[in-house]
């Protein structure tokens, strides 16, 4: 507040003025003059809809309509203070009508939007945000926030396909507002879940599959001092904590990563036979396997 609203605010109202709250009217199609319903949110925005379609679409409100009289374009019934924004009102609105669907770029908007349509029961909205909630732009980025939300909500497969992207990113997580809604134990249930598997993948670099795999170099290596190569050490030494932060195959067997191993060594056959392990045959190739291979779905109830 800027020292001038401050002043402003100290003020007294003179008696003679009447400050009156302007009521907007929502976008079409909710501004269709032949509706039977009108549903107004706390700014106030007014959107004009039709009752059949509302009441087919959600129980909430067909319990609450069912004991007022028939409405019309020229006696509209009128439910006033819905506590939710016009914009998750709108997006609620155009999921149950016969138009495209909402694009909803922020998670906060989905998130606001399945509570309201889970207050409101709009089964058909519920489950287009629940398939919404799945695409990639959201859960790459956010799967741990989607598995607090879907952990909320009740949706069970949505947790679980959150829980599995969540291993793609460090266990550090934000503070979400929705771990507030969620008990402890779906937290903790998580975490293990995260650090289970990443002791389970740092232990596929000691498997000892690779040594009947791998040839010390003839120029780097002295083969009655060293069992594996010198390039698959520094490979390895690289790959540890890189799994205890995120252990999926990806973050380890891809090329680029590889990359990192390749322009650092200064022998040449080291360079080449560090691309030669990510080959089927070769100990990359199978590490890529080792990992894929370990549990990677959380089993809630």
């Amino acid at each position: 507040m800027t020292m001038m609203t401050r002043r402003q605010s100290q003020r007294q109202r003179s008696p003679s003025i009447v400050f009156v709250r302007m009521q907007r009217t929502a976008p079409a199609p909710f501004n269709h003059p032949d509706a039977d319903l009108i549903l107004t949110t706390c700014a106030p925005t007014r959107f004009l809809v039709s009752r059949l379609t509302i009441v087919a679409a959600s129980d909430y409100f067909r319990d609450r309509l069912a004991s007022t009289p028939p409405s019309s374009a020229q006696n509209p019934a009128v439910i006033d203070g819905l506590p939710e924004s016009d914009a998750t009102m709108e997006t609620i609105l155009r999921l149950i009508y016969p138009v495209p669907e909402p694009l909803l770029c922020d998670l906060d908007d989905l998130s606001d939007a399945y509570n309201a349509a889970t207050k409101y029961k709009m089964q058909k909205a519920q489950l287009t945000l629940e398939r919404m909630l799945l695409a990639p732009r959201f859960l790459e980025a956010e799967p741990v926030r989607i598995y607090a939300i879907a952990r909320r909500f009740g949706m069970v497969n949505i947790a679980e396909t959150a829980a599995e992207y969540a291993l793609r990113v460090s266990p550090v997580w934000p503070c979400y507002e929705e771990f507030n809604f969620i008990p402890a134990r779906d937290y903790h249930t998580l975490a293990t879940f995260h650090r289970e598997r990443s002791l389970a993948a740092a232990a596929c670099l000691d498997s000892s599959l690779f040594s009947a795999m791998l040839r010390p170099c003839e120029v780097c290596d002295e083969p009655k001092k060293r069992r594996n190569p010198l390039w698959w050490k520094q490979y390895v030494a690289l790959c540890r904590p890189v799994l205890l932060e995120t252990p999926v195959s990806t973050a380890v067997c891809d090329p680029s990563f590889v990359h990192k191993i390749v322009t650092s060594n200064t022998c040449k056959l080291c360079r080449g036979s560090t691309l030669e392990a990510l080959f089927p045959g070769g100990a990359i190739h199978k590490l890529k396997q080792l990992l894929d291979d370990l549990p990677h779905t959380m089993h809630l109830e």
